[in-house]
C-alpha cells in the first residue's frame, strides 16, 4: 500500500487542487516512490445519492483522517499547508495533525517564486523555470493529477533534505484537531472569503496610458493617466505593449515612480507612440491581505488570538469575556467641542465613544448620508485630547479609502484642530493626488519618509496623539515606530460598512496588547464590502446581528433637500431619518429623458453615448454659471467616455466625473447622474449603491436616463420610485435645467 512506502521518518508530501469557487477538488499524498490521489465531489456529499453510497463516502473520509491526516506517526509537509488545512475542514469536515507549512521557513513574500525555491532547499539544486511552471499556474483552479503528484513529491523530497531538517523542525505544527469547532468555523470562513476575494482580481487589465513614450536602450518609460489602472511594480505580471502599426511586445515593469512606469521590453520598438498597454497576471497581495493570511496561519499553529476579549465580543458573543483592567480608562471624559454643533443622536454617539464601560468597548454608529459622521468623530477626538485626565489616551482613525481619511483630516483642520498626523502612502500621493492634500501638508507624513526608530517617529508626530491612515496602512510594517510612540489605544473605523469583517482580524493581532476600544462608523444601507455581489458570505460589522441591534442611529441629515431627504427616509430608513435643510425647493431633482439613448457593452462595462452627450451639455451650462457640480455614473466605461467628451467640448474634466463607489462620503452642490442602462436593471437592483447615488447633492440633482425605462422595467427600483413620487412634472425632454 501507499503507507508502506513512507520512510521511517514518516514524511508525507501533500498538495491540493481547488475549483473555481476555491473548494477542494483533489488532494495528493506522496512518499519518495509512490503517490495517492484522492478526488472529492463538489459541494460536500452528493445530493440525492442513496444512503449506502453516502455511507461509503463518509467511511472513506474517516479512513483518510484516521490513517493519514491525524495519524501522528506521519508528518505531513506541504507548500501552503494553511490553505489545505482550512479546505479540509470547511469542505469535508476533516482535521489534520502534525502538518508542516513549508513556506514558513521563508521570511519573504509567501507567494513569490523565491519563497518556494527557499522552501525546496535553495536555488542551486533547482530549475527555476520548472518550479515556476509547476507551482505558478492555475493558482485557484484544478490541476492535472500529474502536476498534483509532482507538487506533493517535491514537498516530500524537500522535507528530507539534510540541510532543511533543522529549519523545518523550528516551524510550528498545524493541528486543527486541537482547535474548537467554533473557532475553526470562524477561521475557515475568514480564510475562504480572503481566497475568494483574491480570485476576483482581474488577470487581464487594460492600462490607461498617455500615447507618448520615452525610449532608453532596452527599456521605455510610460506615463499612466489613471490611478485605478496604473502599471504596478510586480514580478508576477507581464505587460503587452501594442504599437499603432499593430506590433506587440512583451515587457515587465522594473520601476514605478508616480505616474511613470519604467518598462523592460523584449525587443525593439519602432516609433515613439503606442496604441495600448495590457497587464497580464494578478496584482500582488496588498499588505492587508498578506497580514490576513499570516494571522490565520499563526492561529492554525496555536496562537490564542481568538480568545482575545475584543475578538470574542465580535465573533463569539456567547463566550464569557474578561476585560483587562486599565487604570487609564477610568476618568469619565465629558463632551467638549465648542466649535461644533451636535444634535441629540450625535451626542449619544459621542458619549458611547467616550464611555469607559466594558459594555462599550465595541461601539457601532450607523450614519445615513449627510448625518454628520465626521462631526461625531471630530467631537469625540477633541473631547479626549482636551481632557487633562485623559492625557495618556491615543487615538488612531482608519478607513478603507484614502479619501475618507482625508475628509476627516479636513474636518479637523476646519475647526482649527491640528493635533494629528496623517499617514499616506507614497504610491497614492506622489504624482497622483498631491493636490488633494495641499491644505494638510503640514500634518502629512508620506510612507517613504517614515522613521524606523522612536526618536525620529516622535519628531515626525510633533506631539500629536491622533493618527489617521487607511486600513491597509495599519498592516504596513513601517508604522512600527509610530505605534510605539503612540500605542493603538482607541481605534475608530470610518466606512466600517464597506469593510469585510474578516479584515479586522490582523488589526486585533497586531495591536492586541494596547487596543482597549474600537468604534465602527458606517451605514449598511450604503455601499457593501467590495465583492459582496459575487461572494454572498461577505459581511460587514454592521451585518453582525448582536452588534448591529445595539448600534447608535444618527437620525438627522443635513445634506440633501427635504423632498429627497423625506423620500430616502421612507424608502430606505423606515421613516427614521429626519431632515434639517434650508432648501425648500419643491423639485430639487429633475429627470432628463434621453429618448435615443441605449446601453452598449464596452468590455466588461457599459456605456450610453447619447446620455454622455447630454451630460456634457449640462456640465457646460453649469461651468458657464460657475456652479459647483460633479458627475456620477455607475459604470467605469461611461465615466471614461464622459471624461473624454468633456475634454473634446473644452469643459473641465479633472476631478469632475466619478463612479458611485468612489464618491461615497463626498458631496457637491449640484449633481449630474448618467444611469446608462436602458434595457436591463444592472446596478439599479443594488439599493445601497442607488442610495449613495441619490444622496450626494446639496442643492439640485439631474438624472439622465430614459423615461420609458424608468417607468417600465425600472419602476420598482429606488430611482423608479423617486420618479413616481416626483411625478411627470419632474421630467424634461433634453432641455437644460440649471
Amino acid at each position: 500500500s501507499f503507507l508502506d512506502t513512507v520512510t521511517s521518518r514518516g514524511v508525507i508530501g501533500v498538495s491540493a487542487s481547488y475549483r473555481d469557487n476555491c473548494q477542494l477538488s483533489a488532494i495528493a499524498f506522496s512518499s519518495l516512490s509512490r503517490a495517492l490521489v484522492v478526488h472529492f465531489t463538489s459541494g460536500g456529499l452528493p445530493q440525492g445519492s442513496n444512503p449506502r453510497k453516502r455511507s461509503r463516502i463518509m467511511e472513506g473520509r474517516d479512513l483518510l483522517e484516521e490513517h493519514i491526516l491525524c495519524n501522528t506517526e506521519y508528518q505531513k509537509y506541504a507548500f501552503n499547508m494553511d490553505r489545505i488545512a482550512i479546505a479540509l475542514y470547511l469542505d469535508l469536515m476533516l482535521r489534520i495533525d502534525r502538518a508542516v507549512d513549508m513556506l514558513s521557513v521563508s521570511l519573504g513574500d509567501r507567494r513569490s517564486l523565491e519563497a518556494f525555491l527557499d522552501a525546496m532547499g535553495g536555488q542551486p539544486t533547482l530549475h527555476q523555470l520548472n518550479v515556476k511552471e509547476l507551482f505558478f499556474t492555475n493558482e485557484f483552479r484544478s490541476v492535472s493529477d500529474s502536476d498534483l503528484v509532482q507538487q506533493a513529491w517535491a514537498a516530500c523530497q524537500a522535507a528530507i533534505l539534510p540541510h532543511m531538517a533543522e529549519r523545518f523542525h523550528t516551524v510550528g505544527r498545524i493541528r486543527t484537531n486541537t482547535i474548537p469547532d467554533e473557532h475553526m468555523t470562524v477561521l475557515a470562513k475568514i480564510s475562504r472569503d480572503g481566497d475568494l476575494l483574491n480570485s476576483l482580481k482581474p488577470f487581464i487589465m487594460k492600462n490607461d496610458v498617455m500615447p507618448g513614450i520615452t525610449m532608453n536602450t532596452d527599456n521605455l518609460t510610460l506615463t499612466c493617466s489613471r490611478y485605478l489602472t496604473r502599471i504596478r511594480n510586480s514580478t508576477q505580471q507581464l505587460l503587452q505593449i501594442e504599437t499603432p502599426k499593430g506590433v506587440q511586445l512583451l515587457g515587465r515593469a522594473i520601476r514605478v515612480e508616480g505616474r511613470h512606469a519604467h518598462i523592460e521590453i523584449s525587443g525593439p520598438l519602432e516609433g515613439n507612440a503606442i496604441r495600448s498597454v495590457t497587464t497580464f497576471g494578478k496584482a500582488n497581495l496588498t499588505s492587508a491581505d498578506a497580514c490576513r493570511e499570516k494571522v490565520i496561519l499563526v492561529i492554525l499553529k496555536g496562537s490564542t488570538l481568538l480568545s482575545h476579549p475584543l475578538v470574542k465580543a465580535i465573533w463569539f458573543p456567547n463566550q464569557p469575556i474578561w476585560w483587562m483592567p486599565s487604570s487609564h480608562l477610568k476618568p469619565k471624559i465629558p463632551i467638549s467641542c465648542a466649535n461644533l454643533k451636535v444634535n441629540p443622536s450625535q451626542g449619544k454617539a459621542i458619549e458611547k465613544i467616550l464611555s469607559a464601560l466594558d459594555m462599550d468597548r465595541v461601539v457601532l454608529i450607523q450614519g445615513p448620508p449627510g448625518t454628520g459622521k465626521t462631526t461625531v468623530i471630530t467631537a469625540a477626538v477633541t473631547s479626549i485630547i482636551s481632557f487633562p485626565a485623559a492625557s495618556s489616551r491615543t487615538i488612531w482613525i482608519a478607513a478603507q479609502s484614502n479619501v475618507a481619511v482625508k475628509n476627516i483630516a479636513e474636518k479637523f483642520a476646519k475647526i482649527g484642530f491640528y493635533d494629528f498626523a496623517l499617514l499616506v502612502s507614497k504610491e497614492f500621493h506622489f504624482d497622483w493626488h498631491e493636490h488633494l492634500y495641499e491644505k494638510l501638508e503640514s500634518r502629512l507624513i508620506r510612507s517613504e519618509t517614515f522613521s524606523r526608530e522612536g526618536v525620529g517617529a516622535s519628531r515626525q508626530l510633533r506631539g500629536a496623539r491622533v493618527i489617521l491612515c487607511t486600513l491597509g496602512m495599519l498592516s504596513n510594517n513601517h508604522i512600527e515606530a509610530f505605534r510605539h510612540v503612540n500605542p493603538v489605544d482607541i481605534l475608530i473605523f470610518d466606512e466600517g460598512s464597506q469593510i469585510d469583517v474578516g479584515s479586522y482580524l490582523p488589526v486585533f493581532d497586531r495591536f492586541k496588547f494596547t487596543l482597549s476600544k474600537i468604534v465602527f462608523i458606517g451605514d449598511n444601507k450604503q455601499l457593501p464590502p467590495y465583492g459582496q455581489r459575487e461572494i454572498s458570505t461577505l459581511h460587514s460589522i454592521f451585518e453582525v446581528n448582536h452588534l448591529h441591534k445595539k448600534a447608535i442611529f444618527l437620525d438627522t441629515q443635513y445634506r440633501i433637500p427635504r423632498v429627497l431627504g423625506d423620500f430616502i427616509s421612507q424608502r430606505v430608513y423606515n421613516g427614521k431619518l429626519k431632515t434639517c435643510h434650508a432648501n425648500s425647493v419643491s423639485l430639487p431633482c429633475r429627470f432628463v429623458d434621453v429618448e435615443r439613448g441605449h446601453e452598449e457593452r464596452s468590455g466588461k462595462s457599459w456605456i450610453n453615448s447619447s446620455e454622455a452627450q447630454v451630460v456634457v451639455q449640462i456640465a457646460a451650462a453649469y461651468q458657464a454659471k460657475a456652479l459647483d457640480f460633479r458627475i456620477i455614473t455607475p459604470y467605469d466605461a461611461q465615466r471614461s467616455l464622459i471624461e473624454r467628451e468633456l475634454q473634446v467640448a473644452n469643459v473641465r474634466h479633472e476631478d469632475k466625473v466619478f463612479n458611485i463607489d468612489s464618491f461615497q462620503g463626498n458631496e457637491a452642490e449640484h449633481i449630474i447622474i448618467s444611469l446608462v442602462r436602458s434595457h436591463r436593471l444592472g446596478f439599479l437592483v443594488h439599493e445601497g449603491r442607488a442610495n449613495v447615488m441619490l444622496t450626494r447633492c446639496k442643492k439640485t440633482m439631474i438624472i439622465c436616463t430614459s423615461r420609458a425605462f424608468i417607468w417600465g422595467l425600472g419602476a420598482s427600483t429606488l430611482v423608479g420610485q423617486l420618479a413616481e413620487v416626483l411625478g411627470p412634472q419632474a421630467w424634461v425632454n433634453g432641455e437644460i435645467v440649471v
